[in-house]
């Protein structure tokens, strides 16, 4: 029975993603968008020009092992001015650049991971 529980807990208390429930300001740099409802948790990187990380947690985000992010949701990160690097992309891995400051996205199927680069590796971007 306690397993049921946590369980029913802990999946089904994860939101869904939903473009209608707006945007909020990512926790790692507040000029960056994420779905308003997705929920924030730590994220363990070792990267050494990652400046800052963070998970989101959010179901249906990318589909199927993240092969389908959500188009709505790539058009209000270049709303907030933010332009992809298309060329860069590896896979899930989508890199957006404003002003010289480069975002990583990785979309996966049911959460998002965002790190903040130390310094603009795609200069020549």
């Amino acid at each position: 029975m306690i397993t049921i529980l946590v369980v029913f807990f802990t999946t089904g208390c994860t939101p869904t993603y939903d473009e209608k429930k707006g945007y909020k300001e990512a926790s790692i740099n507040p000029l960056f968008p994420v779905p308003e409802n997705a929920v924030q948790s730590e994220l363990e990187y070792g990267n050494p020009i990652i400046k800052d990380g963070v998970k989101y947690t959010i179901k249906n985000i990318g589909g199927e092992q993240g092969l389908y992010p959500p188009e709505d949701y790539l058009a209000e990160i270049e709303n907030w001015g933010w332009y992809e690097l298309e060329d860069e992309q590896m896979g899930s891995m989508h890199v957006f650049n404003k002003d010289g400051t480069v975002m990583w996205l990785d979309i996966n199927q049911d959460f998002l991971g965002l790190y903040e680069l130390e310094r603009n590796i795609y200069s020549k971007k």
